[in-house]
This record gives structure tokens, sequence and C-alpha cells, in this order.
């Protein structure tokens, strides 16, 4: 997802996390664009390193609706974040840090047949097994602003 949205929501030591993500791409077969969106809640702890400086640790799920209103099979991406927040401003931060994704879907593609999400980047694993669960991995990196 490029565009994400969280509320933070407890203390340092705790927080919930409510997150709303979408994003854009170009459908291959008639040139129009189609969105995915995703609804996820989390947990995350904050470690003060500095007066001015936060280590988070946080796991997140989100439901993926792909390319369509709702998506009924399984389909959620879990992200394991570690981020490093600088505050910049009085209530204003930057973060950045390394992302763990593990996809785990139930979804097929009607006309391919193929298991799994057709958003995710390249996997370093992937596997389907018999029942038809897929299982994809792969790092990214998540930045942003807080206010």
């Amino acid at each position: 997802m490029y565009g994400n949205l969280s509320a933070k929501l407890g203390t340092h030591k705790l927080y919930n996390i409510f997150q709303l993500a979408a994003r854009w791409d170009d459908d291959n077969k008639n040139g129009e664009s189609k969105m995915s969106w995703a609804l996820g809640y989390g947990l995350g702890t904050a470690l003060r390193l500095h007066p001015r400086s936060l280590l988070n640790f946080e796991v997140v799920t989100m439901h993926i609706n792909e390319r369509e209103v709702w998506t009924r099979e399984l389909h959620l991406l879990n992200q394991v974040r570690a981020t490093f927040d600088w505050q910049i401003g009085k209530k204003t931060s930057c973060f950045a840090g390394p992302v763990l994704n593990i996809m785990v879907s139930k979804k097929v593609d009607a006309e391919s047949g193929v298991y799994g999400s057709q958003l995710t980047p390249r996997p370093f694993y992937e596997s389907t097994s018999a029942s038809g669960n897929n299982l994809k991995m792969w790092v990214g990196l998540t930045a942003g602003l807080r206010f």
C-alpha cells in the first residue's frame, strides 16, 4: 500500500494502531486505474532513546481488498516494523525503518488460476499449500510524518 493513515492510541509502553491504506494500479486488461485498499489493526511499543527520539516496534495485520470493493477470501497482509522516530517540531516527528511483510491469502485469480495477491513485489519466500493457502514474504521500508 502506498498511502497509509494511522491512528495510534495509548502509551509508549503499549499502543493500539488503527490503519487505513490504499493504492492505485493500472489494470493491464483495459488500461483503467483500479484501487486496492486495506483496513488494519495492530499493537506497538516505543522505547525512548533520547529526549527527541524513539525506537518503535510494531505488529499490524491488514485485510486487503484487492481491486474490488470487498475481498471475501482470506487476504491478510501482516507486518513487523522497527522504526526510528525523530522529533522535528513541538508536535511533529519523522520516522523510517524496515518492514517484514507476510502476505497470507486464499484469493485465486479467476483468469490465470494463480493463488495469492497480485500486488506483492518479488518475495524472497513464496509457497502455496495443497489446500490453496498462499504465503509470500518480502522486506520493505516505511517512512512518514507523525502529527
